[in-house]
């Protein structure tokens, strides 16, 4: 059912190496008794972080994957204006959702 689903990380962080260091530390159930990171999971080409526009790590997550905007699915906390970064990424044609 999720066989060839991607998952992508766009964080505009001045926390460059603690959040790469989170990407090692956290672990996911990968299926058949087998753990997983999360930077494993997603792969180094679909993790964008740096300080930068949430539109810049989108257009480096659509080249990299392949995926169009039209299929991507962006979920934002950011507490930067009413919806945070969800408008210019939802402008790109991602499905946004503030939490």
């Amino acid at each position: 059912e999720w066989e060839g689903m991607q998952i992508g990380v766009a964080s505009r962080t001045n926390e460059i190496d603690w959040a790469w260091e989170l990407m090692d530390a956290f672990e996911v159930d990968a299926g058949n008794g087998k753990t997983v990171t999360f930077r494993e999971l997603c792969g180094d080409d679909l993790i964008q972080i740096w300080p930068g526009s949430k539109v810049q790590h989108f257009e480096e997550l659509k080249k990299n994957s392949g995926v169009p905007y039209d299929q991507m699915l962006f979920f934002d906390d950011a507490l930067d204006g009413k919806y945070g970064n969800c408008e210019p990424v939802a402008q790109l044609g991602a499905m946004a959702v503030h939490v």
